[in-house]
């Protein structure tokens, strides 16, 4: 038996509240990014009782991300000097200290997005100037070390580790010795390197999440395009394929979107 007053108060609870899962959909991050930003984007939030939904959210700051980006123009690409939240989110090596403080940034309107990009998830498409971000950046966070580690590197990409020593053996992105770490960790990629290597290529994978389509179907369709990548299982046996960014690929995208590709 339960008392109807406990049930009475946890329904309270729950309508201004979210699970972790809801939450993270929500803004179109994968839980393990979420659940690193939890106790530093809201601190407020608590475990509960109930096995099948163990945190508890505060749905405001949530409800409020989700109507920036709701209400941001819907853009097709970046523009020269902008970027889009996914591509910090992997390529910047921001931590989730610096992320936690970027977002509560965004929803007091310290910074403002220009846009969100077509085919991205949640505050991921979420598109900002990207000297805006640097200058932020800049003044308000502390950078404790300009070197990051390999397996670092790999969790900062989402991608597994494989493909982080692939690139570094084939030069694609260029490794520096560190002066501490296990001798797994004692190579690793410089803040400036993995942000120039985010700016110069774009994983297959990527590009075919912004059309909604699956990464075999459009590195065939680049292929008769006569775009090809320069890394993959089948050139240098890295697990992702990989383009170079330009002229040509944003050629071949644009023949893609005006031949209505995306919306086959």
């Amino acid at each position: 038996m339960v008392r109807r007053e406990d049930v009475d108060k946890e329904s309270k609870v729950l309508e201004g509240e979210v699970d972790l899962i809801t939450a993270a959909e929500m803004l179109g991050l994968t839980k393990r990014r979420f659940q690193a930003l939890l106790p530093l984007l809201f601190p407020e939030a608590y475990k509960t009782t109930n096995d099948a939904s163990t945190w508890a959210i505060p749905r405001q700051r949530l409800d409020r991300l989700v109507t920036i980006t709701q209400d941001a123009k819907c853009e097709p690409a970046l523009a020269v000097g902008s970027t889009c939240l996914g591509s910090v989110l992997k390529y910047w090596a921001w931590t989730d200290h610096a992320m936690a403080e970027f977002m509560k940034a965004v929803i007091t309107g310290e910074l403002l997005p220009i846009g969100t990009l077509k085919g991205m998830k949640g505050i991921s498409g979420l598109i900002f100037k990207e000297l805006d971000l640097c200058n932020w950046h800049q003044g308000t966070q502390r950078q404790t070390s300009d070197v990051m580690s390999l397996p670092t590197v790999a969790a900062s990409m989402q991608v597994k580790e494989e493909v982080i020593y692939s690139l570094a053996r084939s030069g694609l992105l260029p490794v520096i010795a560190m002066a501490t770490g296990t001798k797994r960790a004692s190579q690793g990629v410089s803040r400036a390197a993995l942000q120039t290597f985010g700016q110069r290529y774009i994983f297959a994978r990527d590009l075919a999440r912004s059309f909604g389509r699956s990464p075999r179907a459009l590195i065939e369709e680049l292929a008769v395009l006569g775009m090809n990548p320069i890394s993959g299982p089948r050139i240098d046996g890295c697990r992702q394929v990989l383009y170079e960014t330009g002229t040509a690929l944003d050629d071949a995208i644009r023949a893609l979107h005006l031949a209505r590709w995306d919306r086959n």
